[in-house]
């Protein structure tokens, strides 16, 4: 999964820098398998999903690395993250395995079914799907598949 799908997924509950710069680094660690990464990693995280940076990101990192229970690692080769943040967030956004097996099978699925769908209101329910399923939200995209399917309506 790239970093844009997997930050759509997660953005409404990173409000803060520190919690930005523990999520890239956390996507950094995991789906691009650096061990270390440096402020300019994080700089070109941020510009990579297009979100706006502060014009220093030095005061953002000092945050996890003053809490009592460090978040963030420093060493001479760069940052890592805790393992307990890094478990956080692997638990809520899922392995690069997880994300990758999740993308490639249902979401993966459903975009060759859309393809194929030359209605264009009954393939927008399929592309909604797509999107709840991107967004962990398997309920809602049951729903949607559910009401693009023409022979519901008949008996609902």
């Amino acid at each position: 999964m790239t970093l844009n799908e997997i930050y759509d997924r997660g953005s409404e509950s990173l409000t803060s820098h520190s919690e930005r710069i523990k999520f890239l680094g956390w996507y950094l660690h995991v789906h691009r398998d650096k061990p270390r990464f440096t402020q300019t990693d994080i700089r070109n995280c941020y510009d990579e999903v297009n979100i706006e940076k502060p014009a220093s990101l030095a005061p953002w990192f000092q945050e996890p690395l003053r809490t009592k229970a460090q978040q963030l690692l420093r060493d001479g080769d760069g940052y890592r993250l805790e393992r307990s943040v890094r478990d956080h967030y692997t638990k809520e956004f899922g392995g690069k395995q997880a994300t990758e097996r999740q993308t490639t099978s249902t979401a993966k699925a459903l975009e060759v079914l859309a393809a194929k769908v030359l209605d264009v209101s009954e393939r927008s329910f399929i592309e909604e799907a797509i999107t709840c399923i991107n967004h962990r939200a398997r309920d809602a995209a049951i729903v949607w598949l559910v009401r693009g399917d023409p022979s519901s309506a008949a008996e609902g």
